[in-house]
């Protein structure tokens, strides 16, 4: 009697393991996703030069990595706002060194969400 309790309270316990285990696999997921959805990248052609939006969760080289990405692609910085409080927003407008230098929408918006998910080097 004793040991068909003891038995069934071990079958309990790794039934609630189980089900902790899927929840906390579902946070896990849950967050991944909120953190995605969180980050923003806007990029309108005004004339010859770019607006860029960004918005994203705060990281160690954001900014760094942004500008990098700028000057990869060949473009100036003419005017630019940033803001790093709770999280990382930025607002610039870009323009190409030079007219050979063609640059799309779409090239640009790739280029700066992978700067933005680019990973810290240590120095």
């Amino acid at each position: 009697m004793v040991i068909r309790e003891a038995l069934l309270y071990i079958a309990m316990l790794k039934l609630e393991i189980e089900a902790l285990q899927r929840e906390y696999e579902d946070l896990k997921i849950t967050k991944k996703e909120s953190l995605h959805q969180f980050q923003e990248v806007k990029v309108e052609k005004i004339g010859e030069m770019f607006q860029v939006k960004i918005k994203s969760p705060r990281g160690e080289n954001n900014l760094v990595n942004i500008l990098e990405a700028f000057e990869e692609m060949g473009l100036n910085v003419a005017q630019a706002r940033a803001s790093c409080l709770d999280s990382f927003a930025m607002e610039a407008i870009v323009a190409p060194q030079s007219k050979d230098k063609l640059c799309s929408v779409d090239d640009l918006t790739q280029t700066l969400v992978k700067a933005l998910v680019k990973p810290s080097v240590p120095l």
